[in-house]
């Protein structure tokens, strides 16, 4: 699949990005965890990003900050939770964004392709459960 942006009947110009994930990252920071979906490894036109805190301080709960936090190619096209439904198959993630993440991170949603062995999709997988650990977002197909 190459890079596309798909428009859907009636949605005014409001698109789903679809990519091919040439690398997916799952990383464990000092301070938190991070899935990174890119098109490419080195300098990404397209990326999906996730990342948690191991832990939330006042400041977090204080500004609702104490969730998730995405990112789609870009800063400026980011927010925290944003997520309705994150399904999570095999060879993709299916992302579907509420209204929050539609605006913060321009469309309604992302559809990630994928290539993993069994050992990185585990991996991945867990450190998914541990990004939306108390939502209920996360749908794990097959």
């Amino acid at each position: 699949m190459k890079d596309e942006q798909v428009l859907r009947p009636g949605s005014q110009g409001e698109m789903t990005v679809r990519f091919d994930a040439g690398c997916v990252t799952v990383t464990d920071e000092e301070d938190a965890w991070l899935v990174c979906f890119a098109d490419q490894a080195v300098s990404p036109v397209r990326y999906f990003l996730l990342q948690r805190a191991h832990e939330f301080d006042a400041q977090d709960i204080q500004f609702d900050m104490a969730t998730y936090h995405v990112e789609r190619d870009d800063q400026s096209q980011s927010c925290y939770g944003g997520i309705a439904v994150f399904d999570l198959y095999r060879d993709r993630v299916v992302v579907r964004l509420n209204v929050e993440g539609s605006q913060s991170l321009e469309t309604l949603g992302l559809d990630v392709q994928f290539a993993l062995d069994d050992t990185r999709f585990e991996c991945l997988r867990q450190q998914l459960e541990r990004i939306f650990a108390g939502t209920s977002c996360l749908v794990i197909h097959g």
